[in-house]
């Protein structure tokens, strides 16, 4: 069974857990807490002592440090990177304990493998074949070269073949196990708005099915109900001398920015970097700032573009934060957002999903991502915030929530 508590970042969703996981423990239950970071592996470890989390040696990874603890049935907190290397050598060890996971935030359960045309048709030629519900299965176990990854996701009956709407092979997956879920005696899910993330996707496409619970202010679990993080906390810059960089439907998309720095005129990113500069060094009257200090401040983009600093705010490195930071209260000090992207939904992962008969809402989606972005800010001590989104895509989709 997975119940999915969706309500709204600070609402106490980790504390009911912790709590409920306390009164567990008391009566012999076992669990596995799994986490997007290590500062949130530690909370817990102090929370609940007789938690353990896997570890490094001379003589093993962390990928055996787990399966170990589990074997010897302890209860256990780890990261997300490292769950997802659960393969069918868990199988045994989780049903035997009669584990209850616990997912802090969604888990990344997709992902599309990088891999040039020609590999993929080698592959799919030479060493394996496809099924029927478009799993790759490796012929070749005695294979042992330039494609040991993609052999070791077969083999473990997570990779998975993508066609286009002609029928030609365009893109491999890789799949979280699909049995694993149905190994554990329950599963429960911390997060917010769960019907349009991937995880959502991928357990309708699995067909397992969920139930949804909300908290109400007593920290009690209630009927699901969507519940909204409070407008007045928000102030979102509405000037044209910052925005109209974005105001086209595409702005600030990585196929927009990529297409636009191959010209030889100013490109879009240029602006981008030097209306954010501006903004943080002279602040702008609307906010009643004249700058905005890097240690009050965190902005974000996608990596590609802050690692060859296509959009990048000069002396604000230490103020970047990863564009799916999440389960972290680290930044809950800082008062201004820069958010420097307009997020589409992967278009090939769109399309396998429709080949499922799933709909994916991007929209609901892209605002999710926002959203969880704003939620590691000043907001989650109900103190007021200051946004900046240049993407009018973007920023109406946050408009249109809050009100």
């Amino acid at each position: 069974m997975i119940n999915v508590i969706d309500d709204i970042c600070g609402k106490g969703k980790t504390s009911y857990m912790i709590s409920q996981m306390k009164q567990g423990i008391e009566q012999g239950q076992q669990y596995i807490y799994v986490t997007p970071f290590l500062d949130e592996v530690e909370r817990i470890k102090k929370e609940l002592p007789s938690f353990k989390e896997p570890n490094r040696d001379f003589n093993a990874t962390k990928k055996d440090s787990l399966k170990d603890l589990m074997l010897n049935g302890e209860n256990i907190v780890t990261t997300h990177s490292l769950f997802r290397k659960i393969d069918a050598d868990f199988e045994k060890c989780i049903k035997v304990n009669n584990y209850t996971l616990v997912i802090d935030e969604v888990l990344d359960v997709v992902t599309e493998l990088q891999i040039k045309e020609d590999d993929m048709k080698a592959i799919l030629s030479l060493f394996a074949t496809v099924g029927k519900d478009n799993r790759i299965v490796w012929k070749d176990h005695d294979y042992d070269g330039k494609f040991n990854e993609y052999k070791t996701y077969a083999e473990s009956n997570n990779l998975y073949l993508f066609r286009s709407k002609a029928g030609k092979p365009t893109a491999f997956f890789w799949e979280f196990p699909k049995q694993i879920f149905s190994l554990f005696k329950e599963c429960y899910i911390l997060t917010y708005m769960f019907d349009c993330q991937i995880l959502a996707y991928y357990l309708k496409s699995c067909g397992i099915t969920y139930n949804k619970f909300s908290l109400d202010n007593q920290g009690n679990v209630i009927s699901y109900h969507f519940n909204k993080l409070d407008k007045t906390l928000f102030h979102i810059l509405d000037e044209k001398k910052f925005n109209s960089v974005g105001d086209d439907k595409k702005s600030l998309c990585k196929s927009w920015l990529n297409k636009k720095v191959k010209s030889d005129v100013i490109s879009n990113s240029d602006i981008v970097k030097t209306k954010s500069y501006n903004l943080k060094r002279n602040g702008c009257a609307a906010w009643g700032k004249k700058s905005i200090q890097t240690d009050d401040l965190i902005w974000t983009t996608y990596k590609q573009f802050f690692d060859n600093k296509m959009v990048y705010i000069n002396s604000a490195k230490n103020a970047f934060l990863s564009l799916n930071a999440r389960a972290t209260n680290k930044y809950q000090d800082r008062h201004y957002i820069f958010y420097l992207c307009n997020l589409y939904f992967s278009p090939i992962l769109k399309h396998y999903y429709r080949q499922q008969s799933i709909t994916v809402n991007e929209d609901d989606w892209a605002l999710s991502m926002l959203i969880q972005f704003v939620c590691r800010s000043a907001m989650r001590k109900g103190e007021k915030v200051f946004l900046y989104i240049p993407s009018k895509r973007m920023r109406t989709l946050f408009m249109e929530y809050i009100k």
